[in-house]
């Protein structure tokens, strides 16, 4: 009867736990934990992109030829198809002077300098780049973007003295100005021989729609004379508005001879023309070719004439005669 009920008290099959006796620590030492031997993995460092640049003279070269095609023979490829055009009266800017081919100049630049900041922000390469497998990123890898490219651009002018080929030689990223000011790191690209392949692929079609349809020989040599003619003194003027003198080579006149059509008698064989109405003692008679050609030869054979009063004196009574007549 004084069982407790079903369910409550200890249960006595339960395990039970085991009294642990703590023991005394020694009065003024204490217990240090060891560390868990288990290495634990470092956390991710973040690595930096690689960019490869090869060997460093070649690759100064392939940028500088590179700026060279991008500006330069865009550029000359453009003025040959505004000549050709001109030519053809599609486009009446200018004439065929001095100002003409500065506002063809001017034109020519602008739109190559265009199109280079346009795929170099889109494509993050050019046609120049593109030849040689160089492409523009940003400093972490990533595509540059239009205000970055623009940067690059900003600063070219600067660049383009010394001190840009200087930077680019020495700093480790190989950066000039505008690269310290977009953030861009000029490199090459790992798909280089492919674009290489592209680059110069565009470059022969450039060249086929220039001798199918802009002209070809003729606009090209066109636009070379009157560079060759013009572009000096453009230069000098230019360079003198920013305060910088630049000497003018003197211009060479070269005469260019008259063509005379095949057949017309040699100016030698045509006289002056007879009065017709005059009397016969008031004609003067011309002296022949072959007297003609002995006074050339020898201009001191015979003596001056002319000078003399008597000489003079006949040349008036001549004169007072065809005025009577």
């Amino acid at each position: 009867m004084n069982e407790p009920p079903f369910g409550s008290g200890p249960d006595p099959d339960a395990t039970q736990p085991i009294p642990v006796t703590p023991i005394p620590t020694p009065p003024g030492r204490t217990y240090v934990q060891e560390p868990d031997p288990t290495p634990v993995a470092p956390p991710p460092i973040a690595t930096q992109p690689v960019h490869r640049f090869g060997n460093v003279p070649l690759y100064l070269t392939a940028r500088f030829i590179a700026f060279l095609i991008d500006i330069f023979a865009i550029a000359f490829a453009i003025a040959a198809f505004g000549f050709n055009a001109f030519e053809l009266g599609f486009v009446t800017l200018a004439g065929r002077d001095e100002g003409g081919f500065g506002v063809l100049a001017a034109v020519s630049f602008g739109a190559a300098i265009l199109i280079a900041l346009v795929c170099e922000a889109l494509f993050g390469t050019t046609l120049g780049k593109a030849i040689f497998g160089l492409r523009v990123r940003r400093g972490d890898g990533k595509h540059a973007g239009v205000l970055r490219i623009i940067a690059r651009y900003v600063l070219r002018p600067i660049d383009l003295i010394v001190i840009g080929p200087l930077l680019a030689l020495v700093t480790p990223r190989h950066q000039r100005l505008g690269d310290f000011l977009g953030g861009t790191v000029v490199s090459q690209s790992r798909v280089a021989p492919l674009i290489s392949i592209l680059g110069i692929a565009l470059l022969a079609g450039i060249g086929y729609l220039e001798f199918a349809f802009g002209g070809g020989i003729e606009s090209a040599l066109g636009v070379t004379a009157e560079a060759a003619s013009y572009g000096p003194d453009l230069i000098a003027k230019s360079a003198a508005l920013v305060g910088v003198a630049v000497p003018r080579p003197a211009k060479i006149n070269v005469p260019f001879p008259v063509p005379i059509p095949s057949g017309s008698p040699s100016p030698r064989a045509v006289s002056s023309p007879q009065p017709t109405d005059a009397p016969n003692d008031a004609v003067i008679e011309q002296p022949t070719d072959a007297a003609t050609d002995e006074a050339t030869e020898d201009p001191t054979s015979a003596p001056d004439q002319t000078s003399s009063p008597e000489a003079q004196e006949n040349s008036f009574l001549v004169d007072a005669k065809v005025l009577r007549a």
